[in-house]
């Protein structure tokens, strides 16, 4: 059997067999692909009107106002023309069939993994917070738009982030949110503000934990940060002191300079983690 022409594809590209071909996508979309029922067009314009008596054989007035046509009949007309079934020629011509019953089959199958490795966190049987958690990312959307867009990765990553805080001593130091990122994902910025759903699915989580709501703007996240002993920024960290000498170079001669001159100095925790002081002895410190 000779191979169909270029041109036996090109022909079902005419206006007279767009709205056509979309009806006949939708319907084997809908349907896994099988060729069963009739497709149906209003208004039909003439060209699409004598392509469908060129398919079927029978005639229709210009005065119709629908027309409709099996999807055997289409699948046989394309099948003369091109060789090719009609899911072949709807595949030729682009894009690809999208079958519903399947994505969504694959889609609660992927929830399902998801949901699966959260109760697998040992966070889940010692935390009521954390069964809210993810009980709320199940049921609002969250985890099926994180699947859709591929990003599962990032629930595995937050719930990592979350062990990782509940993990630590009690009165441990603080850890600086850099470092926090590149122990629970390997990039030092992947919870930084900005940085995709990760940051916001880690702090709707410490939220909950608090029983108050994801507050918009990045104080109110830095302060949520803040209540977990993580640190979000070391420069931003500052507090304003008066009359507090202290030993250590750099950060110590300027609080000593500072209190002897009665001058108020800001310190950062930059400043106090770099630049280490021993603080010594004074009256009438304020802070």
């Amino acid at each position: 059997m000779s191979l169909p022409t270029p041109d036996a594809y090109e022909r079902y590209r005419g206006p007279e067999f767009g709205r056509l071909l979309g009806a006949a996508r939708r319907s084997l979309e809908r349907n896994g692909g099988e060729i069963t029922g009739s497709v149906g067009l209003t208004n039909p314009t003439p060209d699409e009107r004598n392509a469908i008596i060129g398919i079927t054989g029978v005639y229709r007035s210009a005065d119709v106002r629908r027309v409709s046509l099996p999807l055997e009949a289409l699948d046989q007309n394309v099948r003369n023309v091109t060789g090719a079934s009609l899911r072949e020629l709807l595949e030729r011509l682009g894009p690809p069939l999208r079958f519903r019953a399947d994505e969504r089959s694959a889609i609660d199958q992927a929830r399902q993994q998801l949901l699966a490795e959260g109760e697998a966190s040992t966070l889940h049987v010692q935390n009521p917070w954390y069964k809210e958690w993810l009980s709320g990312l199940a049921s609002d959307g969250t985890i099926t738009g994180l699947i859709n867009k591929k990003d599962e990765r990032l629930l595995t990553q937050a719930i990592r982030v979350l062990e990782y805080l509940y993990a630590r001593a009690s009165g441990s130091p603080p850890v600086m949110l850099a470092a926090l990122a590149d122990a629970t994902t390997g990039n030092t910025k992947t919870l930084n503000p900005g940085q995709g759903s990760l940051p916001t699915l880690v702090l709707r989580a410490l939220a909950t934990a608090r029983g108050v709501p994801l507050a918009a703007g990045a104080e109110a996240r830095r302060e949520l940060w803040d209540a977990f002993d993580v640190i979000v920024d070391d420069l931003a960290s500052r507090v304003l002191v008066l009359n507090l000498p202290a030993a250590g170079r750099g950060l110590g001669e300027w609080l000593t300079d500072a209190a002897r001159y009665g001058t108020p100095f800001h310190v950062t925790l930059h400043q106090l983690v770099t630049l280490p002081v021993t603080v010594q002895r004074a009256e009438g410190v304020r802070v």
